[in-house]
């Protein structure tokens, strides 16, 4: 019984909330999460309609994804953040602080401004107090992970084996940052609204 306490307790606990339309930017997410669970993560894989205020207060570590909209996050994930700050925590939000932060992109082309979306992710955690983390070294996209949608027709992506490794790469990276920014975490608020699904 101890022993289970412990490990909940030292467990770090993983969001991965992300919008997709055509499951790319999805079936990128599911590649991060992997990446988490198999550092040891207790995983939670959640398109941002179905992100509540508690799950918004549960992670130690989140990865925010998007597909690419004219050169930036696409607008579901754009409400996603303002309702988060809006519903969930008001201003300025002290709640997520020190908390570890990584986000990840897909794109119909090579320079569609997947590094332009994850910046934007990015600023987003920044600005709620959050410390944020790239991709290890050996990553192409060095801000999170990026993928690029080859074939717009097929009925599934097809990312290449770089794309999946840098996914993999960034949910381990994630559970190893929440894991060391775990002590820093301020206690949890009292009361907790649910975010409305869009």
């Amino acid at each position: 019984m101890l022993a289970a306490i412990a490990l909940a307790i030292a467990q770090p606990r993983i969001l991965v909330a992300y919008h997709t339309e055509t499951n790319r930017t999805g079936s990128l997410a599911a590649l991060v999460a992997a990446g988490a669970r198999d550092a040891g993560a207790e995983v939670r894989l959640l398109p941002v309609s179905n992100v509540s205020c508690g799950d918004m207060l549960w992670y130690d570590g989140l990865a925010l994804g998007s597909p690419v909209f004219w050169g930036t996050m696409s607008g579901r994930m754009k409400l996603f953040l303002d309702d988060v700050q809006q519903r969930c925590f008001g201003w300025p939000v002290m709640e997520l602080r020190w908390r570890a932060g990584a986000a990840f992109a897909t794109g119909a082309h090579e320079a569609s401004g997947k590094s332009a979306t994850i910046n934007a992710l990015h600023t987003f955690m920044l600005s709620v107090q959050m410390v944020v983390l790239g991709n290890e070294p050996a990553a192409n996209c060095l801000l999170g992970a990026c993928a690029t949608n080859r074939n717009e027709s097929a009925a599934t992506p097809t990312w290449t084996q770089q794309e999946m490794a840098d996914a993999d790469a960034l949910g381990k990276r994630l559970v190893q940052a929440a894991t060391a920014l775990k002590p820093l975490h301020p206690p949890p608020p009292m009361g907790v609204h649910i975010i409305r699904p869009y």
